[in-house]
């Protein structure tokens, strides 16, 4: 079963993130940050972190982009024009391919039943 897990707990935010990482963490005070889980994929948004069974996977800036919006609109379909307008933020004149091969890496990095097509409509996970 998916889920979110939302912590705003700054005392479990940092036990969590000791536990998954020897790096120190340091935040401030005024910083809210959320983890969001999606099965064992975990997304730190006040670091822009992303793991999976607690190894860190490097995301490019639009990857983490969709990632977070798939894991906090959980099993909400995005056509690629919703893709374009949510994470491009912008006009975009290009070629929407820029989404399946986004969508592609993603898998590529974190499985390919991560992302899932729902055929002729978009993407959900």
């Amino acid at each position: 079963m998916s889920k979110i897990l939302v912590i705003e707990d700054e005392n479990m935010i940092q036990k969590f993130l000791r536990e998954i990482s020897e790096e120190k963490i340091v935040t401030e005070s005024n910083i809210k940050t959320k983890l969001l889980q999606y099965d064992d994929i975990i997304l730190n948004t006040g670091s822009y972190e992303v793991f999976k069974n607690e190894e860190k996977i490097e995301l490019t800036t639009k990857e983490y982009q969709i990632l977070k919006l798939f894991m906090t609109n959980l099993n909400i379909v995005f056509s690629k024009n919703d893709l374009l307008e949510k994470i491009w933020t912008y006009d975009f004149t290009g070629d929407d391919q820029v989404i399946y091969t986004h969508i592609k890496n993603i898998r590529k990095k974190l499985g390919d039943n991560v992302i899932k097509n729902v055929r002729g409509i978009g993407y959900k996970i």
